[in-house]
């Protein structure tokens, strides 16, 4: 309705504008002047014939200047004379969970977004998101909610009265949130017999349990006996069986998450009674 109605005003300035240029002392006319007066038939507008008014005939690429020009005067709110330019499309603060769409225009438009995980995601179907024109030329969507390592296509837009404009599809994907983090292995123990000994410890996540022991000056883990257990706990627990009697032995344990992530603690030791 509001082009509509800008329609009629630029008719209706140009018929006015017209009779004022008539009007005008010496006014130009495409057949002479018009001594005898002459057969005055009234305004006569045209998009291809310009402006007439009886002999008076103003060229179209003058009607062209000045209804671009009515259209911009008349475009007070910004949101109607062109389709929005899509600029800057950038892509931020991803987090494995959430991540943030920016862009501008050149011209007030509203904000609009499509996306999703399947990469088949179309402008079909109405926005995931939809903003007015009140949006202006800056444009920022913050996304939460997404899944952790996946990748996520997308289509942004703007529109105005004039239409809209869509960017193509493009695409992010979030931080994958595996475990990142070594177990913590605290409250280490040792319980021991005359030829064995029961290690303990605690972890702050499930981890597997091992034991590495020997009874040389150090422990090389590539040359010491082991005990190991693969479930995932985070009491630990390892019997060890066939120790020599009254034998000063070196100790350190290792846990592994689920993640793959491990610790290995310091050096301990123990001495099996005799």
């Amino acid at each position: 309705m509001k082009t509509l109605n800008t329609k009629v005003k630029i008719m209706a300035a140009s018929a006015l504008l017209a009779l004022a240029i008539v009007a005008l002392p010496g006014a130009a006319s495409a057949h002479g002047d018009d001594k005898k007066g002459g057969d005055h038939r009234g305004v006569e507008v045209s998009e291809h014939a310009g402006i007439k008014l009886g002999h008076f005939r103003f060229h179209p690429l003058w009607w062209s200047h000045f209804r671009t020009w009515f259209e911009h005067k008349h475009d007070t709110d910004g949101t109607t004379a062109s389709k929005p330019v899509i600029s800057d499309i950038d892509t931020t603060d991803i987090t494995d969970d959430e991540a943030t769409i920016t862009w501008t225009t050149d011209v007030n438009a509203s904000t609009l977004i499509w996306y999703g995980a399947d990469a088949s995601i179309g402008t079909s179907e109405n926005p995931t998101i939809t903003r007015s024109v009140a949006a202006g030329k800056s444009h920022s969507i913050h996304l939460t909610g997404l899944n952790d390592g996946t990748k996520y296509y997308v289509i942004v837009g703007s529109a105005t009265g004039a239409g809209r404009t869509l960017s193509s599809k493009f695409s992010f994907t979030t931080d994958d949130d595996a475990d990142n983090d070594d177990p913590t292995i605290s409250n280490i123990s040792a319980t021991t017999g005359s030829t064995s000994t029961t290690i303990t410890w605690t972890t702050d996540e499930p981890a597997t349990s091992k034991a590495y022991y020997t009874t040389n000056a150090s422990v090389d883990k590539d040359d010491s006996a082991t005990k190991s257990d693969n479930t995932l706990t985070t009491s630990h627990s390892l019997h060890i069986t066939g120790l020599n009697i009254g034998t000063l032995y070196r100790y350190i344990v290792e846990s592994i998450d689920g993640s793959d992530n491990k610790t290995d603690s310091s050096e301990h030791t123990f001495t099996t009674s005799s």
